[in-house]
């Protein structure tokens, strides 16, 4: 029994262990929100420069890029990093919108831009709503998983119903545990 609970604190730990930023999109009520949290490990990454978006919030499918500043109108310098960008996750091409809130943030090709002054692991959350249009109308290709990465962490978009990669982990270990609790079983009962 000490053996299984050590295991399950094991996957627990791993599935908690990687702090990184999860963007998810859902067609709620008409409209299209898409809204992230999590912090980014800086370790290694390389700076990209200085970095305006212009817009208060933008999707651009084709573009590999969703944004938000939250803080003034379009005109937020923010601190921007190198990243490896998972490329188009969609047709469509730039769609702004006006109601946005939280952390600014963006994601645009192959860089992330974070809060001016941002501190490695620091908690971001932001949220924007696109009123009135769905998926098919910002050209968004669903389901997808779309992951920009960092030397040290990574940003993830999800659309649709694409489980997070922590689901994938969660999964394999409840198996394993259950298969060892189904050998202990079959051991105990071949003893007897």
């Amino acid at each position: 029994m000490k053996t299984i609970a050590t295991i399950a604190l094991l996957a627990a730990s791993v599935i908690t262990s990687h702090a990184a930023i999860v963007i998810t999109a859902a067609e709620v009520g008409g409209n299209v929100v898409i809204s992230g949290s999590g912090s980014i490990d800086l370790a290694g990454a390389a700076p990209g420069g200085p970095t305006i978006l212009g817009d208060d919030a933008l999707i651009i499918p084709n573009g590999a890029a969703v944004g938000y500043d939250a803080l003034g109108g379009g005109t937020t310098l923010y601190d921007s990093y190198i990243a490896i960008s998972p490329g188009p996750f969609g047709t469509g091409g730039a769609t702004t919108t006006p109601i946005v809130s939280g952390d600014p943030f963006f994601v645009a090709g192959g860089l992330i831009g974070l809060p001016p002054g941002y501190v490695s692991n620091a908690p971001i959350s932001f949220s924007s709503t696109y009123v009135g249009t769905t998926f098919a109308g910002l050209g968004i290709t669903t389901p997808v998983a779309s992951v920009w990465a960092l030397p040290s962490d990574t940003v993830t978009l999800t659309v649709g119903s694409v489980p997070e990669p922590s689901t994938y982990i969660a999964g394999a270990g409840l198996l394993g545990l259950g298969t060892m609790v189904w050998l202990r079983r079959r051991k105990l009962k071949q003893s007897t």
